[in-house]
Order: C-alpha cells, then structure tokens, then sequence
C-alpha cells in the first residue's frame, strides 16, 4: 500500500489520534497524582483512579472507529453513538461502585477525570486538526495519462487556462 493512499494514511490515523489523548491525559493524570501525594494517599489513589478511568474512556473512541473505517457513514454514525452510551453507562457504574471505598478520595478522582477529559479532548482536537486523511471515499485519481492543470484563482473547470494562455 503506497504511503501517500487513503489506505496507508487511515491506518496512521489510530495511533495519532491515541498519542493525541494519552499524551495529555498522561501528563495531567501525573502532575494530578503528584499533587494528590503531597496531600494524602488517600487523593494520590484518587488522582490514579480519575487518570485510569479517563485514559479508558478516551482509548474507546479511536478504537471502535479503527474497527468501523470501512464502514457506510450511518452505520459508523450509529457504532459510535453505541459505544459512546455504553461508555457512559460503563464509567458510572464504576464511579458508583467506587463511591463508598475508604482508600481513595472521591473528590480528587473526579477532579482529576475531568482535567484528563479536558486535556485529552484538546489533545484529540490537535491531533486531528494535524491529519490529513478523508472521513469516508477515496481520493480521487486521475486517470492515466490525464494532465492536470491548475485552476487560477476566480477561475472554475471550464474556464481553466491553457499553456499558451497568458498570465
């Protein structure tokens, strides 16, 4: 597959798109659990738990549309509004469950898993601002032998210049 392919680029998009969450939610999730150390262990625990459950929630998204890529657009439309409604039902039936634990604070988990998703979502914003790849269809390609000219500014197809044209 060559490198410059729809193909060879959209499999450059998942692990873009995981450094683009993990990287950040990495980085907070540690200056969150350093923080946390300085005051207990009990909001260092807390500050881990928040970093895990963001670092969990963040690696779905990428995933479930690695799996789906060739897929038709509604149905990828709905895998993702499927899984994006499991994960939300996932996280709180594990924030419940972790509501009544005495080793962790509840507060620094909370804390610590909303400034993961803010800094993982702006980090998602980055990465995919950075790539350079078709949501769905391929590029098209000329066929052999076509030239191609460039269109000039103010200028549509059937008003393109020619090569004696003058500039």
């Amino acid at each position: 597959m060559p490198k410059g392919s729809v193909a060879g680029r959209q499999s450059a998009v998942v692990p873009a798109l995981l450094r683009g969450v993990l990287v950040p939610i990495g980085a907070v999730g540690a200056l969150c659990i350093a923080v946390g150390a300085t005051r207990s262990g009990a909001v260092a625990a807390g500050a881990l738990v928040g970093t895990v459950l963001a670092a969990l929630a963040f690696v779905v998204g990428p995933g479930v549309l690695a799996l789906a890529r060739s897929w038709a657009p509604p149905a990828v439309m709905a895998l993702a509004m499927t899984a994006y409604l499991v994960l939300i039902g996932v996280l709180a039936v594990l924030y419940l469950l972790l509501l009544d634990v005495t080793w962790m604070s509840q507060v620094a988990a909370g804390w610590t898993l909303l400034l993961c998703a803010a800094a993982a979502v702006a980090g998602q914003i980055r990465a995919t601002s950075r790539l350079r790849v078709p949501a769905f269809g391929d590029d098209p390609e000329p066929p052999a032998g076509a030239v191609q000219r460039p269109e000039r500014a103010g200028q549509h197809d059937d008003e393109a210049s020619t090569p004696g044209d003058p500039p």
